[in-house]
């Protein structure tokens, strides 16, 4: 190889490795626009700035659904329909200029989230399994049946998260609407989500 040769593949290997770096930090900055849509939304409300704050939200979404999708991995078709919900919600928010469609993404997230899980425990493998397996392939029988249960009070969770989350729309109280779904129900999913990781750490053993 020649030094003009390997100059231009160090150069384009670099090139690689800045795009690598780009994509992660793009999808990491589009996963915190979603986890901060409630706030976004209530703040947009209370401000009266829902107007412009909407069509931004459009622009962003469709960048995620075109460009920083996650290359793979089980919640990669969840994240996708989120996308397509999060642009038709804010469409007809836009064409109706009613900001309460807005408020009926957690729901719709929720719902689709429901419909992943529930449908992995009937044909495939458990979401959960799915996801111990990335850190762990050879699973233990005893960890496989744990992540089924685990999968279980997954759905459970969602279907009581969707059901409160509809309550606060009906409601029409927006400070409830936002403490719920924009940081009530995050703080039980994380406590959910480290409660499952140390049981499942001791049940692999």
């Amino acid at each position: 190889m020649s030094l003009m040769q390997f100059s231009a593949y160090s150069k384009a290997e670099r090139g690689l490795v800045s795009m690598s770096s780009a994509g992660k930090l793009g999808k990491s900055l589009f996963s915190l626009v979603v986890l901060l849509w409630p706030l976004l939304i209530w703040f947009g409300v209370i401000k009266h700035t829902i107007h412009w704050l909407t069509p931004v939200l459009i622009g962003l979404m469709v960048i995620r659904l075109i460009a920083f999708l996650p290359d793979g991995g089980p919640l990669r078709e969840v994240i996708k329909v989120g996308s397509v919900l999060a642009i038709l919600l804010c469409s007809i928010s836009v064409l109706f200029q009613r900001h309460e469609w807005l408020l009926w993404y957690p729901v719709a997230m929720t719902s689709v989230m429901l419909i992943f899980f529930s449908h992995s425990l009937v044909r495939g493998t458990p979401v959960i399994e799915q996801l111990a397996r990335i850190s762990r392939p050879d699973l233990p029988p005893s960890a496989i049946r744990y992540t089924r249960s685990v999968t279980k009070v997954w759905c459970a969770f969602f279907v009581i998260n969707g059901l409160l989350s509809v309550a606060t729309i009906y409601i029409g109280n927006m400070a409830w609407w936002g403490l719920w779904n924009g940081l009530i129900s995050y703080l039980l999913m994380g406590l959910l989500l480290v409660g499952e990781w140390l049981i499942r750490r001791r049940v692999a053993r």
